[in-house]
């Protein structure tokens, strides 16, 4: 853990993604859950296997114009107040994080640099991060109502589809009564 924390920073290593525009080879990026690891004895969260894991994943996405979304989870124990500066620290390592990798010059992570910059060609590389905060009285953060209603909006998405033609406005309290049931979910 310490070698992450001097490559990458402390605090900064999003707790998943989510892949828009296409499907992952699960054959060539398998989920491992709690007690399935294929080969006894192997560590497939060791900081070699996921340094290699990085590079393909990040070539696999530009080959096929993948597009990828990094999400963070994070509770506050204290007040919503605190749950926000939270989310500005956490939303501050991530961009301080990513400006340290990218300006790097060593050989080893050039491609990744390389492929980043593709990948996230309108953020000039850096990739798109949701913050999904919660404190403990249930108050959700600002990033937290923002990935709901970025769901809610991929969910119900505006006119014309088939489902919803040009001139109808029933996407929009879709989108209010669905994100209003999420929230009561988590909460």
């Amino acid at each position: 853990m310490r070698m992450d924390n001097r490559s990458l920073g402390e605090g900064c290593q999003p707790d998943g993604i989510t892949v828009y525009g296409g499907r992952v080879d699960r054959g060539m990026f398998p989920i491992v859950t709690r007690g399935r690891v294929t080969i006894p004895n192997q560590n497939l969260n060791s900081l070699a296997n996921r340094m290699q894991a990085f590079h393909t994943f990040l070539e696999y996405c530009r080959e096929f114009e993948l597009k990828v979304e990094f999400w963070d989870v994070h509770f506050s124990q204290g007040s919503f107040k605190q749950l926000r500066t939270n989310e500005k620290n956490k939303s501050k390592k991530y961009s301080d994080a990513f400006s340290t990798f990218i300006q790097r010059e060593d050989e080893e992570f050039a491609p990744a640099r390389e492929n980043m910059r593709h990948l996230n060609s309108n953020r000039r590389g850096a990739p798109l991060v949701s913050l999904f905060g919660m404190c403990l009285s249930g108050a959700l953060s600002d990033g937290a109502i923002k990935v709901i209603e970025k769901l809610a909006t991929i969910k119900y998405q505006t006119p014309p589809t088939e489902g919803n033609p040009s001139g109808t406005l029933s996407y929009l309290p879709a989108r209010a009564q669905w994100v209003g049931l999420q929230i009561l979910h988590i909460q």
